[in-house]
């Protein structure tokens, strides 16, 4: 069982013969015996290993490296994750930032009313308010309609590869549908 498992790792290869023979055996072969005390003769293929560090330090040496991430085409599905959680980040730090700057505005003599807010507002270019208004209605909506979808998740639905899929696809056509209305309709 050890030995199979052992040997298809690497770690025991020409060393299963001197763990195979019984005591019996090798007290009764004394050149056998000798050459297990002599290891500095052996190879170190061949000399028994005496501690798990020695065992694991031959059997890495023996593994394949493991190949780069370059190498691999992430799915939709994997981007959507890392999506998911940057909206998640930002939204939660701009909230974060927007909250903690109006309550501390007061403290260094800024006037932090709903008209003076308007009107630095109505004052951004139309170009920018809407490139602003648009950014933030994405990560608002996205990170929503993607709240749902792992919700749907939860209850065991849409978990096959293709209907992951296109789930993720109409995740990204209903963000860019709501963040539209929001940016020009609402």
């Amino acid at each position: 069982m050890f030995s199979v498992a052992a040997r298809s790792i690497g770690v025991m290869g020409t060393t299963r013969s001197a763990f195979s023979i019984s005591r019996i055996v090798a007290s009764s072969r004394p050149l056998f015996a000798s050459r297990i005390s002599n290891n500095a003769s052996l190879t170190l293929a061949q000399k028994p290993y005496s501690t798990f560090k020695e065992i694991s330090v031959e059997a890495k040496k023996n593994r394949p490296l493991s190949p780069h991430l370059g190498i691999y085409k992430p799915a939709l599905s994997f981007y959507m994750s890392g999506a998911n959680r940057i909206t998640a980040l930002s939204f939660s730090a701009l909230s974060l930032v927007g909250c903690v700057s109006a309550a501390l505005a007061p403290l260094f003599g800024l006037h932090f009313d709903s008209s003076v807010a308007l009107a630095y507002v109505a004052s951004i270019p139309d170009p920018i308010f809407y490139s602003i208004k648009f950014a933030g209605a994405a990560v608002v909506s996205y990170h929503s309609i993607a709240g749902i979808r792992f919700l749907i998740w939860s209850r065991a639905k849409l978990l096959s590869l293709k209907q992951v899929q296109s789930s993720g696809i109409a995740v990204l056509a209903i963000t860019a549908a709501c963040a539209s209305y929001l940016t020009f309709f609402f």
